[in-house]
């Protein structure tokens, strides 16, 4: 898996900016929450839920001048 993360990261860089791509990157723990929920049953309380959305917002402020 992480073989795999590391080639999309480059392949990802022929297709935007380091900046962009490393931004984006910073996101995969945000997947983490719904595989959570689903595979392992565990609670998503309003906090993640804050942090979820905190994180979304962050990275939609810092990709708007390049969209």
């Amino acid at each position: 898996m992480a073989y795999g993360s590391g080639l999309l990261f480059l392949v990802a860089l022929r297709y935007t900016s380091l900046g962009n791509a490393v931004v984006l990157s910073s996101v995969a723990p945000i997947f983490v929450v719904p595989i959570a929920r689903f595979v392992s049953g565990e609670r998503v309380t309003w906090r993640v839920g804050v942090g979820v959305a905190t994180t979304v917002a962050g990275v939609w402020a810092a990709l708007l001048p390049a969209l």
